[in-house]
């Protein structure tokens, strides 16, 4: 049952992105990627290798316009996250109908749902991110079962090769590992898999220099040399660490950053998040703490160093696909608070119920004991007007009586 309910949920929400997918270009870096895409390119720096392949191969598909088909990529890494989110938050609370619902919260969340339809790197990397904090969480179920780390680190590798931000993870894995410190030291094997997988995950990036020697129609750097490759990599055209390139639109408040990245959850998932973190240091501490870290990080630590002034321009078009890392990280939270949110509105049921049955017993019950107190009261006053009448006050002598008889 549980996987026929992620099934229908991975089907709708995916016939519903499917539907609404941009059929041509967009604005941002889609017709770049694109084309890079149906060339088999190297598009901008880092060069985005996984994408460009997996988009080369949707545009295969011999189905509508060529960019509708790389669009598709996202459509459908962005239906899969959704059914990820799904199944990492079953394996966390236990129940299918919260972790749905915290699914398709983050599925009809309009900047989710937006990263869905065009073709951009960020919908592969929500992908990614699901894909890595599900196979953490079964790890942590049983941390002797090392396959499920080892996954985790090869996700990761791949991930490096679509979006470096991923590397904002960091802290919260260093957790879970120190958390798991004794059983990772006692078995050192696993360590050094963890590592060999991260590399592996990282074989992607070869792409670049096979393809740059094609002398495809998009080239960045022309890559010819080792020097080039890792300057394309580390993005040394536009600076290592910098959000963006342009002058003119660095800066700014971080604040004003921050309170945009806020809003992005709107009121439904943000509430939802807030009761999630409650529920979740309750019952799972260690995903409390996790989830906590990556949130930080990736977060709001993330767009308080980004050096972009959301003020100008299409700044904020630019920085707010940033904030779907986060979004990806709490979405099983919603879960945690959907239960918090049942268990009070179970206590509170019962309770109403009990105050609406007294409720209702006093209205039924009232007018019975007060007709009941209202014939006792007509009965004493019969009975006292009855004594009353036999009392000397009232009655009169019987002398006087016969005298009145008499006369």
């Amino acid at each position: 049952m549980t996987f026929a309910v992620g099934a229908i949920v991975v089907g709708a929400t995916g016939l519903l992105y499917g539907a609404t997918a941009a059929r041509d270009i967009v604005l941002g870096d889609t017709p770049e990627l694109i084309t890079a895409a149906i060339t088999l390119g190297v598009p901008h720096a880092p060069g985005y290798p996984l994408f460009t392949m997996l988009g080369h191969l949707f545009s295969l598909l011999p189905i509508d316009t060529l960019p509708f088909r790389v669009n598709l990529l996202a459509a459908v890494c962005g239906a899969i996250t959704v059914g990820i989110v799904y199944f990492t938050a079953v394996r966390l609370i236990r129940y299918r109908a919260p972790a749905a619902g915290a699914a398709l919260v983050l599925a009809f969340s309009p900047l989710f749902w937006r990263g869905s339809l065009v073709a951009e790197v960020f919908s592969l990397n929500n992908l990614l991110a699901a894909i890595f904090v599900f196979l953490l969480v079964l790890w942590q179920e049983r941390p002797e079962r090392r396959k499920f780390l080892i996954a985790a680190a090869f996700v990761s590798g791949l991930a490096l090769t679509n979006q470096q931000t991923f590397v904002l993870f960091g802290p919260a894995v260093i957790f879970l590992l120190w958390r798991q410190r004794t059983l990772l030291l006692a078995q050192p094997g696993t360590v050094t898999a963890c590592v060999a997988a991260l590399l592996a995950g990282l074989l992607p990036y070869a792409y670049i220099p096979w393809a740059a020697a094609r002398a495809p129609v998009v080239n960045w750097r022309g890559v010819a040399s080792l020097a080039d490759f890792l300057a394309l990599v580390l993005r040394q055209d536009c600076g290592t660490g910098q959000l963006i390139c342009m002058g003119p639109y660095q800066g700014g408040s971080p604040i004003d950053r921050i309170v945009m990245f806020d809003v992005s959850f709107g009121l439904t998932a943000g509430f939802l998040s807030i009761l999630g973190m409650i529920q979740a240091y309750r019952r799972q501490r260690w995903y409390f703490w996790f989830v906590l870290l990556a949130f930080l990080f990736a977060g709001p630590a993330f767009v308080a160093y980004a050096n972009i002034d959301v003020s100008l321009g299409p700044t904020l078009f630019v920085l707010e696909r940033f904030f779907l890392l986060s979004h990806v990280i709490v979405a099983p939270l919603m879960a945690f608070g959907l239960v918090l949110v049942a268990e009070r509105l179970a206590a509170f049921v019962p309770t109403m119920r009990r105050q609406i049955k007294a409720r209702i017993a006093w209205h039924v019950v009232w007018p019975k004991i007060f007709f009941q107190q209202l014939n006792l009261a007509r009965s004493c006053w019969s009975l006292e007007m009855r004594s009353l009448y036999h009392c000397s006050i009232f009655r009169p002598p019987r002398d006087r009586v016969r005298r009145s008889r008499l006369s």
